[in-house]
Protein backbone atom coordinates (compact mmCIF):
# COMPACT_ATOMS: atom_id res chain seq x y z
CA UNK A 1 0.00 0.00 0.00
CA UNK A 2 1.34 3.49 -0.93
CA UNK A 3 2.34 5.72 2.02
CA UNK A 4 0.34 8.83 2.73
CA UNK A 5 1.94 12.10 1.44
CA UNK A 6 3.87 14.00 4.05
CA UNK A 7 2.68 17.58 4.61
CA UNK A 8 4.98 20.31 3.36
CA UNK A 9 6.77 22.46 5.93
CA UNK A 10 5.62 25.49 3.97
CA UNK A 11 2.03 24.62 4.31
CA UNK A 12 0.03 26.63 6.76
CA UNK A 13 -0.49 24.48 9.76
CA UNK A 14 -4.03 23.66 10.30
CA UNK A 15 -5.39 23.54 13.68
CA UNK A 16 -7.07 20.38 14.41
CA UNK A 17 -10.60 20.59 15.41
CA UNK A 18 -10.97 20.76 19.15
CA UNK A 19 -7.32 21.97 19.83
CA UNK A 20 -6.40 25.09 21.90
CA UNK A 21 -5.56 28.36 20.20
CA UNK A 22 -1.89 29.56 20.38
CA UNK A 23 -1.11 32.69 22.20
CA UNK A 24 0.04 35.83 20.61
CA UNK A 25 3.49 35.46 22.09
CA UNK A 26 3.88 32.11 20.51
CA UNK A 27 2.73 33.43 17.19
CA UNK A 28 5.17 36.33 17.30
CA UNK A 29 8.04 33.94 18.02
CA UNK A 30 7.09 31.90 14.98
CA UNK A 31 7.01 34.95 12.79
CA UNK A 32 10.33 36.09 14.17
CA UNK A 33 11.88 32.78 13.27
CA UNK A 34 10.50 33.17 9.77
CA UNK A 35 12.16 36.54 9.47
CA UNK A 36 15.50 35.07 10.47
CA UNK A 37 15.28 32.38 7.56
CA UNK A 38 16.00 29.68 10.11
CA UNK A 39 13.35 27.46 8.65
CA UNK A 40 14.33 27.92 4.92
CA UNK A 41 18.01 26.89 5.09
CA UNK A 42 18.20 24.17 2.30
CA UNK A 43 21.98 24.07 1.87
CA UNK A 44 22.36 20.73 3.53
CA UNK A 45 19.50 19.35 1.53
CA UNK A 46 20.90 20.72 -1.73
CA UNK A 47 24.32 19.32 -0.92
CA UNK A 48 22.78 15.94 -0.09
CA UNK A 49 20.77 16.06 -3.30
CA UNK A 50 23.90 16.91 -5.33
CA UNK A 51 25.82 14.12 -3.64
CA UNK A 52 22.93 11.76 -4.21
CA UNK A 53 22.59 12.88 -7.84
CA UNK A 54 26.33 12.42 -8.42
CA UNK A 55 26.34 9.02 -6.80
CA UNK A 56 23.12 8.04 -8.49
CA UNK A 57 24.47 9.17 -11.88
CA UNK A 58 27.69 7.27 -11.26
CA UNK A 59 25.67 4.28 -10.13
CA UNK A 60 23.38 4.43 -13.13
CA UNK A 61 26.29 4.93 -15.53
CA UNK A 62 28.15 2.05 -13.94
CA UNK A 63 24.98 -0.03 -13.99
CA UNK A 64 24.35 0.90 -17.64
CA UNK A 65 27.99 0.11 -18.47
CA UNK A 66 27.71 -3.19 -16.67
CA UNK A 67 24.42 -3.87 -18.41
CA UNK A 68 26.00 -3.02 -21.78
CA UNK A 69 28.98 -5.23 -20.99
CA UNK A 70 26.67 -7.99 -19.88
CA UNK A 71 24.59 -7.44 -23.02
CA UNK A 72 27.71 -7.54 -25.23
CA UNK A 73 28.93 -10.64 -23.41
CA UNK A 74 25.46 -12.13 -23.67
CA UNK A 75 25.31 -11.31 -27.38
CA UNK A 76 28.78 -12.79 -27.86
CA UNK A 77 27.80 -15.86 -25.88
CA UNK A 78 24.52 -16.07 -27.77
CA UNK A 79 26.39 -15.81 -31.11
CA UNK A 80 28.87 -18.42 -29.92
CA UNK A 81 25.98 -20.58 -28.77
CA UNK A 82 24.29 -20.10 -32.13
CA UNK A 83 27.50 -21.11 -33.90
CA UNK A 84 27.83 -24.06 -31.59
CA UNK A 85 24.19 -24.95 -32.23
CA UNK A 86 24.77 -24.66 -35.96
CA UNK A 87 27.84 -26.83 -35.67
CA UNK A 88 25.90 -29.28 -33.56
CA UNK A 89 23.08 -29.21 -36.12
CA UNK A 90 25.59 -29.93 -38.89
CA UNK A 91 27.17 -32.64 -36.81
CA UNK A 92 23.72 -34.06 -36.13
CA UNK A 93 22.90 -33.97 -39.85
CA UNK A 94 26.26 -35.53 -40.66
CA UNK A 95 25.68 -38.10 -37.94
CA UNK A 96 22.22 -38.81 -39.37
CA UNK A 97 23.69 -39.16 -42.86
CA UNK A 98 26.48 -41.36 -41.52
CA UNK A 99 23.93 -43.34 -39.56
CA UNK A 100 21.81 -43.73 -42.70
CA UNK A 101 24.86 -44.89 -44.64
CA UNK A 102 25.75 -47.17 -41.75
CA UNK A 103 22.25 -48.65 -41.75
CA UNK A 104 22.46 -49.10 -45.52
CA UNK A 105 25.85 -50.76 -45.12
CA UNK A 106 24.51 -52.95 -42.33
CA UNK A 107 21.48 -53.88 -44.46
CA UNK A 108 23.73 -54.74 -47.40
CA UNK A 109 26.06 -56.70 -45.16
CA UNK A 110 23.10 -58.55 -43.66
CA UNK A 111 21.83 -59.32 -47.15
CA UNK A 112 25.30 -60.46 -48.21
CA UNK A 113 25.59 -62.49 -45.02
CA UNK A 114 22.21 -64.12 -45.73
CA UNK A 115 23.29 -64.83 -49.30
CA UNK A 116 26.59 -66.23 -48.08
CA UNK A 117 24.82 -68.38 -45.52
CA UNK A 118 22.46 -69.66 -48.22
CA UNK A 119 25.40 -70.27 -50.54
CA UNK A 120 27.27 -71.99 -47.72
CA UNK A 121 24.31 -74.25 -47.01
CA UNK A 122 24.05 -75.04 -50.72
CA UNK A 123 27.77 -75.79 -50.93
CA UNK A 124 27.58 -77.92 -47.81
CA UNK A 125 24.69 -79.85 -49.33
CA UNK A 126 26.67 -80.22 -52.57
CA UNK A 127 29.72 -81.24 -50.58
CA UNK A 128 27.70 -83.88 -48.75
CA UNK A 129 26.29 -85.09 -52.08
CA UNK A 130 29.74 -85.11 -53.70
CA UNK A 131 31.20 -86.88 -50.67
CA UNK A 132 28.48 -89.50 -50.84
CA UNK A 133 29.02 -89.84 -54.59
CA UNK A 134 32.80 -90.13 -54.04
CA UNK A 135 32.21 -92.86 -51.51
CA UNK A 136 29.91 -94.64 -53.95
CA UNK A 137 32.45 -94.22 -56.76
CA UNK A 138 35.25 -95.48 -54.54
CA UNK A 139 33.13 -98.50 -53.70
CA UNK A 140 32.40 -99.00 -57.43
CA UNK A 141 36.10 -98.54 -58.25
CA UNK A 142 37.03 -101.09 -55.61
CA UNK A 143 34.43 -103.46 -57.02
CA UNK A 144 35.65 -102.83 -60.58
CA UNK A 145 39.23 -103.40 -59.51
CA UNK A 146 38.19 -106.63 -57.87
CA UNK A 147 36.29 -107.64 -61.01
CA UNK A 148 39.22 -106.63 -63.22
CA UNK A 149 41.59 -108.56 -61.02
CA UNK A 150 39.27 -111.56 -61.20
CA UNK A 151 39.00 -111.18 -64.99
CA UNK A 152 42.75 -110.71 -65.22
CA UNK A 153 43.33 -113.84 -63.25
CA UNK A 154 40.74 -115.67 -65.36
CA UNK A 155 42.38 -114.35 -68.54
CA UNK A 156 45.79 -115.38 -67.31
CA UNK A 157 44.38 -118.80 -66.55
CA UNK A 158 42.84 -119.00 -70.04
CA UNK A 159 46.08 -117.73 -71.55
CA UNK A 160 48.01 -120.40 -69.76
CA UNK A 161 45.54 -123.02 -70.93
CA UNK A 162 45.66 -121.59 -74.46
CA UNK A 163 49.44 -121.61 -74.36
CA UNK A 164 49.37 -125.19 -73.24
CA UNK A 165 46.89 -125.97 -75.99
CA UNK A 166 49.05 -124.13 -78.55
CA UNK A 167 52.06 -126.02 -77.38
CA UNK A 168 50.08 -129.16 -77.93
CA UNK A 169 48.41 -128.06 -81.18
CA UNK A 170 51.50 -126.41 -82.69
CA UNK A 171 53.16 -129.59 -83.85
CA UNK A 172 49.82 -131.02 -84.95
CA UNK A 173 48.98 -127.81 -86.84
CA UNK A 174 52.35 -127.77 -88.56
CA UNK A 175 51.88 -131.43 -89.44
CA UNK A 176 48.36 -130.68 -90.71
CA UNK A 177 49.62 -127.75 -92.80
CA UNK A 178 52.38 -129.93 -94.19
CA UNK A 179 49.92 -132.67 -95.10
CA UNK A 180 47.09 -130.48 -96.41
CA UNK A 181 49.15 -127.55 -97.70
CA UNK A 182 46.73 -125.05 -96.07
CA UNK A 183 47.41 -122.30 -93.52
CA UNK A 184 45.23 -119.50 -92.08
CA UNK A 185 46.81 -116.34 -90.64
CA UNK A 186 45.44 -112.87 -89.76
CA UNK A 187 46.70 -109.92 -91.78
CA UNK A 188 47.99 -106.58 -90.51
CA UNK A 189 44.59 -105.14 -91.34
CA UNK A 190 42.04 -105.91 -88.64
CA UNK A 191 39.30 -108.49 -89.23
CA UNK A 192 40.94 -109.96 -92.35
CA UNK A 193 42.06 -113.58 -92.78
CA UNK A 194 44.51 -114.89 -95.34
CA UNK A 195 44.12 -118.48 -96.57
CA UNK A 196 47.26 -119.87 -98.19
CA UNK A 197 47.43 -123.18 -100.15
CA UNK A 198 50.35 -125.15 -101.62
CA UNK A 199 50.59 -128.68 -102.98
CA UNK A 200 48.43 -127.37 -105.80
CA UNK A 201 50.85 -127.63 -108.74
CA UNK A 202 52.11 -131.08 -109.65
CA UNK A 203 55.15 -129.50 -111.28
CA UNK A 204 55.91 -127.26 -108.27
CA UNK A 205 54.40 -128.34 -104.96
CA UNK A 206 55.82 -125.26 -103.20
CA UNK A 207 53.81 -122.82 -105.33
CA UNK A 208 51.42 -120.90 -103.12
CA UNK A 209 47.87 -119.81 -103.88
CA UNK A 210 45.93 -117.58 -101.52
CA UNK A 211 42.88 -115.42 -100.97
CA UNK A 212 42.14 -112.81 -98.29
CA UNK A 213 38.62 -112.28 -96.94
CA UNK A 214 37.25 -109.38 -94.87
CA UNK A 215 35.04 -110.59 -92.00
CA UNK A 216 34.51 -107.17 -90.31
CA UNK A 217 30.82 -107.05 -91.26
CA UNK A 218 27.97 -109.47 -91.87
CA UNK A 219 28.66 -109.24 -95.61
CA UNK A 220 31.94 -110.90 -96.47
CA UNK A 221 34.30 -109.36 -99.03
CA UNK A 222 37.28 -110.74 -100.94
CA UNK A 223 40.16 -108.28 -100.87
CA UNK A 224 42.77 -110.28 -102.82
CA UNK A 225 42.93 -113.55 -104.80
CA UNK A 226 45.98 -115.22 -106.37
CA UNK A 227 46.01 -116.56 -108.99
CA UNK A 228 43.22 -114.47 -110.52
CA UNK A 229 39.87 -116.15 -110.98
CA UNK A 230 37.16 -115.27 -113.40
CA UNK A 231 35.12 -112.39 -112.00
CA UNK A 232 31.81 -114.24 -112.48
CA UNK A 233 33.07 -117.34 -110.65
CA UNK A 234 34.52 -115.29 -107.80
CA UNK A 235 31.31 -113.25 -107.44
CA UNK A 236 29.17 -116.37 -107.53
CA UNK A 237 31.14 -118.05 -104.73
CA UNK A 238 31.01 -114.88 -102.60
CA UNK A 239 27.24 -114.49 -103.06
CA UNK A 240 26.73 -118.12 -102.07
CA UNK A 241 28.78 -117.54 -98.89
CA UNK A 242 26.79 -114.41 -97.91
CA UNK A 243 23.48 -116.16 -98.51
CA UNK A 244 24.23 -119.56 -96.91
CA UNK A 245 26.82 -118.42 -94.30
CA UNK A 246 28.61 -121.76 -94.86
CA UNK A 247 32.19 -120.66 -94.52
CA UNK A 248 33.77 -124.14 -94.60
CA UNK A 249 32.04 -124.93 -97.89
CA UNK A 250 33.21 -121.61 -99.33
CA UNK A 251 36.84 -122.39 -98.39
CA UNK A 252 36.67 -125.82 -100.08
CA UNK A 253 35.15 -124.36 -103.23
CA UNK A 254 37.70 -121.55 -103.34
CA UNK A 255 40.55 -124.10 -103.01
CA UNK A 256 39.05 -126.17 -105.79
CA UNK A 257 38.69 -123.10 -108.02
CA UNK A 258 42.28 -122.01 -107.31
CA UNK A 259 43.56 -125.57 -107.96
CA UNK A 260 41.67 -125.68 -111.24
CA UNK A 261 43.15 -122.33 -112.25
CA UNK A 262 46.67 -123.52 -111.30
CA UNK A 263 46.17 -126.75 -113.25
CA UNK A 264 44.96 -124.79 -116.26
CA UNK A 265 47.96 -122.53 -116.11
CA UNK A 266 50.27 -125.54 -115.65
CA UNK A 267 48.87 -127.31 -118.72
CA UNK A 268 49.00 -124.11 -120.77
CA UNK A 269 52.62 -123.67 -119.80
CA UNK A 270 53.42 -127.30 -120.73
CA UNK A 271 51.72 -126.92 -124.11
CA UNK A 272 53.60 -123.75 -124.76
CA UNK A 273 56.87 -125.47 -123.86
CA UNK A 274 56.12 -128.34 -126.26
CA UNK A 275 55.32 -126.00 -129.09
CA UNK A 276 58.49 -124.09 -128.43
CA UNK A 277 60.52 -127.35 -128.54
CA UNK A 278 59.34 -128.16 -131.96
Amino acid sequence: MAAAPRPSVLATPRRPFGTATHSNAEMRKVYADLDNNAVFDFSSIVSAVKTFSTRFRAYTENAISNINDDKAEFDANRMEHRNQLRMLDREIEDAKASQGELWDTIAKEREQDANLRTRQQTLQAQKASVTQRCNELQAEIAELRQNLESKKQAKEARREKLKEQIDKNGPELRLLEAKTGCSVVPTKVGDQLKFTFNLMNADDWSQECHFTIDVSSSKYKLTSVSPKLEASLQESLLQELNSTRKFYTFVKKMRAALRAQVEKERLDARDAARRGGR
